[in-house]
Protein backbone atom coordinates (compact mmCIF):
# COMPACT_ATOMS: atom_id res chain seq x y z
CA UNK A 1 0.00 0.00 0.00
CA UNK A 2 2.90 2.24 1.02
CA UNK A 3 4.33 1.28 -2.12
CA UNK A 4 1.42 2.07 -4.21
CA UNK A 5 0.90 5.45 -2.23
CA UNK A 6 4.57 6.54 -3.36
CA UNK A 7 3.80 5.53 -6.97
CA UNK A 8 0.31 7.67 -6.86
CA UNK A 9 1.68 10.99 -5.57
CA UNK A 10 4.89 10.81 -7.79
CA UNK A 11 2.80 10.48 -10.87
CA UNK A 12 0.06 13.26 -9.61
CA UNK A 13 3.26 15.41 -9.24
CA UNK A 14 4.44 15.33 -13.20
CA UNK A 15 0.94 15.09 -14.15
CA UNK A 16 1.35 10.95 -15.18
CA UNK A 17 -1.16 8.45 -14.21
CA UNK A 18 -0.14 5.67 -12.35
CA UNK A 19 -0.05 3.62 -15.12
CA UNK A 20 2.96 4.75 -16.42
CA UNK A 21 4.85 3.51 -13.46
CA UNK A 22 4.23 0.17 -13.05
CA UNK A 23 5.55 -1.38 -16.53
CA UNK A 24 5.87 -5.20 -15.67
CA UNK A 25 6.55 -7.30 -18.81
CA UNK A 26 9.05 -9.26 -20.57
CA UNK A 27 9.38 -9.50 -24.05
CA UNK A 28 8.44 -11.98 -26.55
CA UNK A 29 6.72 -12.60 -29.80
CA UNK A 30 5.70 -13.50 -33.34
CA UNK A 31 4.47 -10.77 -35.28
CA UNK A 32 3.48 -12.57 -38.22
CA UNK A 33 0.59 -14.32 -36.46
CA UNK A 34 -1.37 -11.98 -34.69
CA UNK A 35 -2.60 -8.42 -35.11
CA UNK A 36 -1.01 -5.17 -34.46
CA UNK A 37 -2.76 -5.13 -30.86
CA UNK A 38 -4.02 -8.05 -28.83
CA UNK A 39 -3.63 -10.81 -26.84
CA UNK A 40 -3.15 -14.11 -27.71
CA UNK A 41 -2.73 -17.09 -24.95
CA UNK A 42 -5.12 -19.12 -22.28
CA UNK A 43 -5.43 -17.12 -19.06
CA UNK A 44 -7.33 -18.48 -16.16
CA UNK A 45 -7.31 -17.61 -12.48
CA UNK A 46 -5.17 -19.47 -10.74
CA UNK A 47 -3.20 -21.03 -13.59
CA UNK A 48 0.14 -19.09 -14.50
CA UNK A 49 1.19 -19.24 -18.16
CA UNK A 50 2.65 -17.07 -20.96
CA UNK A 51 0.41 -14.50 -22.60
CA UNK A 52 0.87 -12.29 -25.45
CA UNK A 53 0.40 -8.60 -26.02
CA UNK A 54 0.54 -7.02 -29.06
CA UNK A 55 0.85 -3.25 -28.83
CA UNK A 56 0.84 -0.07 -31.04
CA UNK A 57 3.82 0.84 -33.25
CA UNK A 58 5.02 -2.89 -33.42
CA UNK A 59 6.10 -2.92 -29.63
CA UNK A 60 5.65 -6.03 -28.63
CA UNK A 61 6.03 -7.65 -24.77
CA UNK A 62 4.89 -11.26 -23.40
CA UNK A 63 3.25 -10.87 -19.79
CA UNK A 64 3.73 -13.40 -17.43
CA UNK A 65 0.02 -14.05 -15.79
CA UNK A 66 -0.23 -15.51 -12.40
CA UNK A 67 2.27 -14.56 -10.00
CA UNK A 68 0.68 -12.07 -7.64
CA UNK A 69 -2.20 -10.18 -8.33
CA UNK A 70 -0.23 -7.09 -8.39
CA UNK A 71 1.38 -7.76 -11.31
CA UNK A 72 -1.76 -8.82 -13.24
CA UNK A 73 -2.91 -5.74 -12.64
CA UNK A 74 0.47 -3.75 -13.77
CA UNK A 75 0.64 -5.95 -17.01
CA UNK A 76 -2.84 -4.61 -17.25
CA UNK A 77 -2.17 -1.03 -16.86
CA UNK A 78 -0.24 -1.17 -19.34
CA UNK A 79 -1.70 -2.78 -21.95
CA UNK A 80 -4.90 -0.38 -21.34
CA UNK A 81 -2.62 3.00 -21.28
CA UNK A 82 -0.88 1.61 -24.54
CA UNK A 83 -4.10 1.18 -25.71
CA UNK A 84 -5.85 4.21 -25.26
CA UNK A 85 -2.94 5.85 -26.46
CA UNK A 86 -3.42 4.06 -29.93
CA UNK A 87 -5.23 5.64 -32.73
CA UNK A 88 -7.86 3.31 -33.35
CA UNK A 89 -9.32 3.04 -29.66
CA UNK A 90 -11.17 6.31 -29.76
CA UNK A 91 -13.00 5.88 -33.08
CA UNK A 92 -14.05 2.61 -32.02
CA UNK A 93 -15.21 3.54 -28.72
CA UNK A 94 -16.92 6.57 -30.78
CA UNK A 95 -18.83 4.09 -32.70
CA UNK A 96 -19.35 2.09 -30.15
CA UNK A 97 -21.61 4.82 -28.64
CA UNK A 98 -23.52 5.65 -31.51
CA UNK A 99 -24.78 1.87 -31.32
CA UNK A 100 -25.79 2.22 -27.85
CA UNK A 101 -27.48 5.21 -27.87
CA UNK A 102 -29.33 3.83 -31.44
CA UNK A 103 -30.18 1.01 -28.95
CA UNK A 104 -31.55 2.95 -26.17
CA UNK A 105 -34.16 5.07 -28.45
CA UNK A 106 -36.98 2.76 -27.62
CA UNK A 107 -36.34 3.13 -24.12
CA UNK A 108 -36.19 7.25 -24.19
CA UNK A 109 -38.96 7.50 -26.68
CA UNK A 110 -41.56 8.13 -23.88
CA UNK A 111 -40.05 10.89 -22.32
CA UNK A 112 -40.31 12.77 -25.40
CA UNK A 113 -42.45 15.80 -25.04
CA UNK A 114 -46.27 15.24 -26.56
CA UNK A 115 -46.87 16.20 -29.96
CA UNK A 116 -43.29 16.34 -31.66
CA UNK A 117 -43.80 13.25 -32.94
CA UNK A 118 -46.94 14.34 -35.16
CA UNK A 119 -44.58 17.33 -35.85
CA UNK A 120 -41.50 15.25 -37.52
CA UNK A 121 -41.94 12.63 -39.62
CA UNK A 122 -39.97 9.59 -40.91
CA UNK A 123 -39.05 11.08 -43.95
CA UNK A 124 -37.67 14.31 -42.92
CA UNK A 125 -35.81 12.45 -40.00
CA UNK A 126 -34.48 10.18 -42.62
CA UNK A 127 -33.48 13.39 -44.90
CA UNK A 128 -31.71 14.84 -42.49
CA UNK A 129 -29.78 11.58 -41.75
CA UNK A 130 -28.92 10.97 -45.25
CA UNK A 131 -27.16 14.78 -45.26
CA UNK A 132 -25.31 13.57 -42.01
CA UNK A 133 -23.98 10.49 -43.41
CA UNK A 134 -22.70 11.69 -46.36
CA UNK A 135 -21.40 14.65 -44.74
CA UNK A 136 -19.23 12.58 -42.30
CA UNK A 137 -18.00 10.26 -44.44
CA UNK A 138 -16.59 12.96 -46.83
CA UNK A 139 -14.72 14.75 -43.63
CA UNK A 140 -13.97 11.59 -42.05
CA UNK A 141 -11.96 10.46 -45.20
CA UNK A 142 -10.63 14.11 -45.77
CA UNK A 143 -8.93 14.09 -42.11
CA UNK A 144 -7.74 10.80 -42.02
CA UNK A 145 -5.62 11.74 -45.57
CA UNK A 146 -5.00 15.23 -43.93
CA UNK A 147 -3.42 12.98 -40.66
CA UNK A 148 -1.43 10.19 -43.10
CA UNK A 149 -0.01 13.34 -45.22
CA UNK A 150 1.11 15.33 -41.39
CA UNK A 151 2.77 12.16 -40.59
CA UNK A 152 4.54 11.71 -43.80
CA UNK A 153 5.26 15.15 -43.50
CA UNK A 154 6.82 15.05 -40.09
CA UNK A 155 9.03 12.02 -40.79
CA UNK A 156 10.63 13.71 -43.49
CA UNK A 157 11.35 17.10 -42.11
CA UNK A 158 11.96 16.36 -39.07
CA UNK A 159 12.46 12.39 -38.14
CA UNK A 160 10.53 9.21 -38.86
CA UNK A 161 11.05 8.53 -34.65
CA UNK A 162 8.64 10.68 -34.14
CA UNK A 163 5.66 9.34 -36.21
CA UNK A 164 4.25 7.59 -33.36
CA UNK A 165 3.94 10.59 -31.13
CA UNK A 166 2.07 12.27 -33.64
CA UNK A 167 -0.64 9.41 -33.79
CA UNK A 168 -1.11 10.06 -30.23
CA UNK A 169 -2.51 13.84 -30.93
CA UNK A 170 -5.69 13.49 -28.65
CA UNK A 171 -7.51 16.52 -31.04
CA UNK A 172 -6.62 14.38 -34.30
CA UNK A 173 -8.30 11.63 -32.48
CA UNK A 174 -10.91 13.05 -31.47
CA UNK A 175 -12.20 14.43 -34.06
CA UNK A 176 -11.55 11.57 -36.49
CA UNK A 177 -13.57 9.36 -34.19
CA UNK A 178 -16.20 12.44 -34.04
CA UNK A 179 -16.88 11.64 -38.05
CA UNK A 180 -16.67 8.05 -37.71
CA UNK A 181 -19.24 8.23 -34.76
CA UNK A 182 -21.71 10.58 -36.78
CA UNK A 183 -21.56 8.69 -39.97
CA UNK A 184 -22.45 5.21 -38.08
CA UNK A 185 -24.87 6.96 -35.89
CA UNK A 186 -26.57 8.64 -39.50
CA UNK A 187 -26.31 5.21 -41.43
CA UNK A 188 -27.61 2.79 -38.71
CA UNK A 189 -30.30 5.48 -37.72
CA UNK A 190 -31.53 5.55 -41.74
CA UNK A 191 -31.32 1.65 -41.51
CA UNK A 192 -33.86 1.45 -38.40
CA UNK A 193 -36.28 4.12 -39.71
CA UNK A 194 -36.53 2.34 -43.08
CA UNK A 195 -37.40 -1.25 -41.80
CA UNK A 196 -39.69 0.15 -39.02
CA UNK A 197 -37.77 -0.69 -36.51
CA UNK A 198 -38.67 2.50 -34.77
CA UNK A 199 -41.78 3.97 -34.17
CA UNK A 200 -42.94 7.45 -34.05
CA UNK A 201 -41.48 8.49 -30.31
CA UNK A 202 -38.42 5.86 -31.06
CA UNK A 203 -37.96 8.39 -34.22
CA UNK A 204 -38.20 11.38 -31.74
CA UNK A 205 -35.96 10.39 -29.12
CA UNK A 206 -33.12 10.03 -32.56
CA UNK A 207 -34.02 13.60 -33.71
CA UNK A 208 -33.30 14.83 -29.96
CA UNK A 209 -30.06 12.75 -30.73
CA UNK A 210 -28.98 14.09 -34.06
CA UNK A 211 -29.13 17.42 -32.99
CA UNK A 212 -26.83 16.70 -30.42
CA UNK A 213 -24.79 15.22 -32.62
CA UNK A 214 -24.48 18.19 -35.22
CA UNK A 215 -23.49 20.24 -32.46
CA UNK A 216 -20.65 18.38 -31.49
CA UNK A 217 -19.62 17.92 -35.29
CA UNK A 218 -19.61 21.76 -35.49
CA UNK A 219 -17.62 22.11 -32.13
CA UNK A 220 -15.00 18.96 -33.67
CA UNK A 221 -14.70 20.89 -36.50
CA UNK A 222 -13.53 24.21 -35.65
CA UNK A 223 -11.36 22.82 -33.09
CA UNK A 224 -10.24 20.44 -35.99
CA UNK A 225 -9.27 23.49 -38.31
CA UNK A 226 -7.69 25.36 -35.58
CA UNK A 227 -5.17 22.03 -35.09
CA UNK A 228 -4.66 21.93 -38.68
CA UNK A 229 -2.64 24.97 -38.58
CA UNK A 230 0.35 23.16 -35.94
CA UNK A 231 0.20 19.76 -36.66
CA UNK A 232 3.17 18.32 -38.84
CA UNK A 233 5.15 21.29 -38.84
CA UNK A 234 9.29 20.80 -37.67
CA UNK A 235 8.30 22.68 -34.31
CA UNK A 236 5.32 20.81 -33.54
CA UNK A 237 7.53 17.85 -34.09
CA UNK A 238 10.57 19.28 -31.51
CA UNK A 239 7.55 20.30 -28.37
CA UNK A 240 6.01 16.89 -29.03
CA UNK A 241 9.61 15.16 -28.54
CA UNK A 242 10.88 17.51 -25.76
CA UNK A 243 7.92 16.52 -24.04
CA UNK A 244 8.13 12.95 -24.01
CA UNK A 245 11.81 13.32 -22.93
CA UNK A 246 10.95 15.31 -20.30
CA UNK A 247 8.49 12.78 -18.97
CA UNK A 248 10.90 10.08 -19.04
CA UNK A 249 13.39 12.02 -16.92
CA UNK A 250 12.04 12.36 -13.52
CA UNK A 251 12.17 8.34 -13.12
CA UNK A 252 16.41 8.90 -13.56
CA UNK A 253 16.30 11.76 -11.76
CA UNK A 254 14.04 11.03 -8.88
CA UNK A 255 16.15 7.45 -8.64
CA UNK A 256 13.60 5.68 -5.95
CA UNK A 257 16.55 3.68 -5.04
CA UNK A 258 18.34 6.31 -2.37
CA UNK A 259 19.26 3.18 -0.27
CA UNK A 260 20.69 1.22 -2.78
CA UNK A 261 24.96 0.93 -4.01
CA UNK A 262 26.01 2.07 -7.33
CA UNK A 263 28.33 -0.20 -9.54
CA UNK A 264 29.42 0.09 -13.13
CA UNK A 265 30.51 -3.38 -13.57
CA UNK A 266 29.55 -6.53 -11.98
CA UNK A 267 31.18 -8.72 -9.37
CA UNK A 268 33.59 -11.47 -10.45
CA UNK A 269 31.45 -15.28 -10.07
CA UNK A 270 28.01 -13.11 -10.23
CA UNK A 271 25.79 -14.68 -12.40
CA UNK A 272 23.93 -14.10 -15.59
CA UNK A 273 20.23 -13.72 -15.33
CA UNK A 274 18.39 -14.20 -18.63
CA UNK A 275 15.52 -12.30 -19.83
CA UNK A 276 13.95 -14.25 -22.11
CA UNK A 277 15.02 -12.53 -25.71
CA UNK A 278 16.87 -10.02 -27.38
CA UNK A 279 16.09 -6.33 -28.16
CA UNK A 280 16.09 -2.98 -26.54
CA UNK A 281 15.41 -2.91 -22.59
CA UNK A 282 11.90 -0.33 -22.79
CA UNK A 283 11.17 -0.53 -19.04
CA UNK A 284 12.11 -1.96 -15.57
CA UNK A 285 10.08 -2.07 -12.50
CA UNK A 286 12.69 -0.77 -10.21
CA UNK A 287 10.98 -1.42 -7.27
CA UNK A 288 9.23 -4.68 -7.15
CA UNK A 289 12.89 -5.62 -8.57
CA UNK A 290 14.45 -4.50 -4.90
CA UNK A 291 11.74 -6.05 -2.92
CA UNK A 292 12.42 -9.15 -4.85
CA UNK A 293 16.18 -9.12 -3.77
CA UNK A 294 15.53 -8.17 -0.52
CA UNK A 295 12.66 -11.27 -0.09
CA UNK A 296 14.99 -14.09 -1.85
CA UNK A 297 18.31 -12.43 -0.28
CA UNK A 298 19.74 -12.02 -3.53
CA UNK A 299 21.92 -9.47 -4.41
CA UNK A 300 21.24 -7.99 -8.19
CA UNK A 301 23.77 -5.89 -10.65
CA UNK A 302 21.22 -3.94 -12.98
CA UNK A 303 24.47 -2.89 -15.37
CA UNK A 304 21.61 -1.58 -17.92
CA UNK A 305 19.51 1.17 -18.90
CA UNK A 306 16.22 1.57 -20.50
CA UNK A 307 17.52 1.88 -24.38
CA UNK A 308 20.26 -0.78 -23.79
CA UNK A 309 19.91 -3.50 -26.84
CA UNK A 310 20.06 -6.62 -25.34
CA UNK A 311 21.04 -9.81 -26.56
CA UNK A 312 22.40 -13.59 -25.38
CA UNK A 313 25.86 -12.28 -24.59
CA UNK A 314 25.12 -8.59 -23.26
CA UNK A 315 22.68 -9.20 -20.85
CA UNK A 316 22.20 -6.24 -18.16
CA UNK A 317 21.10 -8.44 -15.24
CA UNK A 318 23.38 -10.44 -13.09
CA UNK A 319 22.92 -11.88 -9.65
CA UNK A 320 24.86 -13.55 -6.24
CA UNK A 321 23.72 -16.70 -7.50
CA UNK A 322 21.60 -18.65 -10.00
CA UNK A 323 18.57 -17.31 -10.33
CA UNK A 324 16.27 -20.67 -11.64
CA UNK A 325 12.63 -21.45 -11.55
CA UNK A 326 10.10 -19.04 -9.25
CA UNK A 327 12.90 -16.48 -8.89
CA UNK A 328 13.95 -16.26 -12.60
CA UNK A 329 10.23 -16.13 -13.39
CA UNK A 330 9.73 -13.68 -11.35
CA UNK A 331 12.81 -10.97 -12.23
CA UNK A 332 11.77 -11.59 -16.42
CA UNK A 333 8.21 -10.00 -15.63
CA UNK A 334 9.78 -6.90 -14.06
CA UNK A 335 11.46 -6.11 -17.63
CA UNK A 336 9.80 -4.56 -20.58
CA UNK A 337 11.82 -5.80 -23.45
CA UNK A 338 10.80 -4.93 -27.64
CA UNK A 339 12.34 -4.43 -30.79
CA UNK A 340 12.14 -0.59 -30.72
CA UNK A 341 13.11 2.07 -28.60
CA UNK A 342 10.45 3.89 -26.61
CA UNK A 343 9.93 7.61 -25.10
CA UNK A 344 8.54 6.29 -21.95
CA UNK A 345 11.96 5.40 -19.55
CA UNK A 346 14.36 6.26 -22.11
CA UNK A 347 15.14 9.84 -21.99
CA UNK A 348 18.55 9.34 -24.10
CA UNK A 349 16.30 8.40 -26.97
CA UNK A 350 14.41 11.23 -26.41
CA UNK A 351 17.68 13.54 -26.57
CA UNK A 352 19.05 11.70 -29.42
CA UNK A 353 15.68 12.34 -31.56
CA UNK A 354 16.11 15.90 -30.45
CA UNK A 355 19.49 15.97 -31.81
CA UNK A 356 18.46 14.21 -35.02
CA UNK A 357 15.77 16.56 -35.88
CA UNK A 358 18.60 19.52 -35.39
CA UNK A 359 20.77 17.69 -37.47
CA UNK A 360 18.44 17.07 -40.30
CA UNK A 361 17.83 20.45 -40.17
CA UNK A 362 21.39 21.44 -41.00
CA UNK A 363 21.85 19.39 -44.26
CA UNK A 364 22.23 20.82 -47.59
CA UNK A 365 18.79 19.81 -48.92
CA UNK A 366 16.96 21.74 -45.73
CA UNK A 367 19.84 24.33 -44.54
CA UNK A 368 17.39 25.66 -41.99
CA UNK A 369 19.73 26.57 -39.08
CA UNK A 370 17.02 28.46 -37.05
CA UNK A 371 15.28 25.01 -36.41
CA UNK A 372 18.44 23.75 -35.43
CA UNK A 373 18.59 26.53 -32.85
CA UNK A 374 15.19 25.67 -31.67
CA UNK A 375 16.02 22.09 -31.11
CA UNK A 376 19.09 23.04 -29.05
CA UNK A 377 17.14 25.17 -26.69
CA UNK A 378 14.77 22.23 -26.20
CA UNK A 379 17.33 20.24 -25.68
CA UNK A 380 18.83 22.77 -22.74
CA UNK A 381 14.89 22.56 -21.39
CA UNK A 382 14.90 18.95 -20.96
CA UNK A 383 18.23 19.44 -18.99
CA UNK A 384 16.46 21.37 -16.88
CA UNK A 385 13.99 19.17 -16.11
CA UNK A 386 16.50 16.62 -14.77
CA UNK A 387 17.86 19.33 -12.80
CA UNK A 388 14.84 20.77 -11.39
CA UNK A 389 13.26 17.16 -10.85
CA UNK A 390 16.57 16.08 -8.94
CA UNK A 391 15.76 19.30 -6.20
CA UNK A 392 12.22 18.31 -5.74
CA UNK A 393 12.10 17.62 -1.97
CA UNK A 394 10.64 14.16 -2.48
CA UNK A 395 13.60 13.62 -4.89
CA UNK A 396 15.44 10.76 -2.61
CA UNK A 397 12.65 9.48 -1.31
CA UNK A 398 12.57 6.03 -2.23
CA UNK A 399 13.26 2.13 -1.89
CA UNK A 400 15.99 0.99 0.76
CA UNK A 401 17.07 -1.47 -1.60
CA UNK A 402 20.42 -2.69 -0.02
CA UNK A 403 20.73 -5.59 -2.26
CA UNK A 404 20.01 -4.06 -5.87
CA UNK A 405 22.64 -2.57 -7.54
CA UNK A 406 22.57 -0.22 -10.09
CA UNK A 407 24.79 1.28 -12.90
CA UNK A 408 24.83 5.25 -12.21
CA UNK A 409 23.53 7.61 -15.04
CA UNK A 410 26.23 8.71 -17.32
CA UNK A 411 26.05 12.34 -17.75
CA UNK A 412 28.58 12.58 -20.66
CA UNK A 413 26.49 10.25 -22.33
CA UNK A 414 23.61 12.26 -21.81
CA UNK A 415 25.62 14.96 -22.92
CA UNK A 416 26.86 13.60 -26.53
CA UNK A 417 23.41 11.87 -26.99
CA UNK A 418 21.98 15.56 -27.42
CA UNK A 419 24.97 17.81 -28.44
CA UNK A 420 27.39 15.66 -31.02
CA UNK A 421 25.10 15.15 -33.91
CA UNK A 422 24.32 19.05 -33.59
CA UNK A 423 28.40 19.85 -33.56
CA UNK A 424 29.12 17.58 -36.36
CA UNK A 425 26.76 18.37 -39.00
CA UNK A 426 26.27 22.48 -37.66
CA UNK A 427 30.13 22.96 -37.84
CA UNK A 428 29.69 25.09 -41.24
CA UNK A 429 27.34 27.75 -39.33
CA UNK A 430 28.12 30.34 -37.01
CA UNK A 431 24.88 30.89 -35.39
CA UNK A 432 24.71 27.26 -34.68
CA UNK A 433 28.33 27.51 -33.59
CA UNK A 434 27.73 29.94 -31.09
CA UNK A 435 24.49 28.99 -29.82
CA UNK A 436 25.43 25.46 -29.03
CA UNK A 437 28.46 26.75 -26.89
CA UNK A 438 25.50 29.11 -24.51
CA UNK A 439 23.54 26.14 -24.38
CA UNK A 440 26.47 23.83 -23.26
CA UNK A 441 27.56 26.87 -21.05
CA UNK A 442 23.77 26.41 -19.54
CA UNK A 443 24.16 22.99 -18.73
CA UNK A 444 27.12 23.25 -17.22
CA UNK A 445 25.74 26.03 -14.84
CA UNK A 446 22.66 23.91 -13.75
CA UNK A 447 25.16 21.36 -12.29
CA UNK A 448 28.81 22.14 -12.44
CA UNK A 449 30.05 18.96 -10.69
CA UNK A 450 27.97 16.59 -13.18
CA UNK A 451 28.10 18.20 -15.71
CA UNK A 452 31.50 20.01 -15.97
CA UNK A 453 33.68 17.60 -17.70
CA UNK A 454 31.76 16.00 -20.23
CA UNK A 455 30.30 19.91 -20.98
CA UNK A 456 33.88 21.29 -21.44
CA UNK A 457 35.14 17.74 -23.74
CA UNK A 458 31.96 18.89 -26.01
CA UNK A 459 32.90 22.59 -26.37
CA UNK A 460 36.21 21.54 -27.19
CA UNK A 461 35.04 19.20 -29.61
CA UNK A 462 32.70 21.04 -31.73
CA UNK A 463 35.10 24.06 -31.36
CA UNK A 464 37.63 21.50 -33.20
CA UNK A 465 34.88 20.70 -35.80
CA UNK A 466 34.48 24.32 -36.22
CA UNK A 467 38.15 24.94 -37.55
CA UNK A 468 38.38 21.46 -39.65
CA UNK A 469 34.68 22.54 -41.40
CA UNK A 470 36.72 25.60 -42.44
CA UNK A 471 34.85 28.33 -40.92
CA UNK A 472 35.39 32.11 -41.78
CA UNK A 473 38.61 33.28 -39.87
CA UNK A 474 36.51 36.22 -38.25
CA UNK A 475 33.60 33.29 -37.09
CA UNK A 476 36.23 31.18 -35.50
CA UNK A 477 37.67 34.44 -33.68
CA UNK A 478 34.28 35.27 -32.30
CA UNK A 479 33.60 31.61 -31.27
CA UNK A 480 36.92 31.52 -29.41
CA UNK A 481 36.31 34.32 -27.81
CA UNK A 482 32.53 33.50 -26.82
CA UNK A 483 33.66 30.32 -25.36
CA UNK A 484 36.16 32.34 -23.31
CA UNK A 485 33.64 34.48 -22.10
CA UNK A 486 31.68 30.99 -21.23
CA UNK A 487 34.27 29.85 -18.99
CA UNK A 488 35.67 27.13 -21.94
CA UNK A 489 39.22 26.70 -21.92
CA UNK A 490 40.79 25.73 -25.10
Amino acid sequence: MEMRRRLHDSCQSRGRTEAERGLIVVGNSNRSQAPAIGWRGTFKEGVQGWGTCYIESHIEATVRIGETSFMRLSALRLFALRLYRSIWFLPSAFAAASVFVLALAPLFGGFMPNGLETILTAEALETILSILASSMLAVAIFSLGTMVSSLEAAASAATPRARHLLTQDRTAQRAISTFIGAFIFSILGIIGLSTGIYDAQSAASIFIATILMIFIVIVMLISWIKRLSEIGGVGEVVKLVEMAAKRSLPDRASNPLSGSSTCREAPEGSQAVPLGRSGYLQYVNIESLASLAEEHAVDLYLIGRPGDYIWEGNLVLRASKPAEGELLSKIQAYFVIGDERTFEADPRFGLQTLSEIGSRALSPAVNDPGTAIQTLDAIVRVFETWFDSSERPDGGAGVQAKRLHVAPADPGAFIHDGFRGIARDGAGHREVCMHLQKALAQVKRLDPEKFRGAVDEMSSEAARRAAEAGLFADDLDALTEIRRELGFKD
